[in-house]
């Protein structure tokens, strides 16, 4: 578990931790992390549907409210149109479509997984084993294998040093990725740590303790 939750926490994208999981599974013959590994990623993309459009909205409204340099009758006219109130543009613009999406398909997985566990099949229609295997179809082959692969072809595709070159930043984007990923992995391992030391990891360590 301390593995699992250690990679769902250090590891900034889902894929990357998944892949990390599956050879330490691999590696080591260890299924609790690849499911603790995924949990935890998981549990911390379900807050990305408040915190993302909450920093999106704060992000707005602070640069509608400050005042521009051409005098300070726009600077009025700028926040009382950010004291406007909340529309449905200003909701399209702060909330993702991408975070919708997560929203909307975690919904779907989880509304199937509980009509079966009442003893019916997933929306009338899918049997236990015929939805177990659409859903490794759509989200395991499809969606995490080629569409994500796809995805991450994009951005690296979008991705060139020679514009950060030209733009003048030079090495700032290295420190900054490096010193969060520190930052991002040593709060990983200390969680790890308190876990432990409080005794609120569930793994029981009695067959391994016969076993040796």
């Amino acid at each position: 578990e301390q593995v699992g939750i250690f990679l769902g926490l250090s590891i900034h994208d889902t894929s990357q931790v998944m892949a990390a999981a599956l050879t330490y599974r691999e590696a080591f013959g260890d299924e609790v992390a690849l499911k603790t590994a995924a949990v935890t990623k998981l549990t911390r993309n379900v807050f990305l549907a408040t915190v993302i459009p909450a920093l999106a909205w704060y992000s707005k409204t602070a640069a509608e409210a400050a005042p521009p340099e051409d005098g300070k009758k726009q600077g009025a006219e700028s926040k009382g149109a950010a004291a406007a109130g909340f529309t449905l543009s200003t909701l399209k613009k702060c909330l993702p479509l991408f975070v919708l999406g997560f929203i909307a398909t975690a919904c779907v997985r989880s509304f199937g997984d509980s009509m079966l566990e009442s003893g019916r099949a997933a929306f009338g229609v899918f049997e236990r084993d015929e939805w177990k295997e659409l859903s490794d179809i759509i989200g395991n082959k499809l969606g995490g294998r080629y569409l994500l692969g796809t995805a991450m072809a994009g951005v690296g595709l979008s991705t060139s040093l020679a514009n950060i070159k030209q733009g003048g930043l030079g090495l700032r984007p290295f420190i900054v990725g490096s010193s969060g990923a520190l930052v991002v992995g040593a709060t990983g391992m200390m969680s790890c740590m308190l876990l432990e030391h409080f005794d609120m990891l569930t793994t029981n360590n009695t067959a391994y303790n016969h076993d040796k």
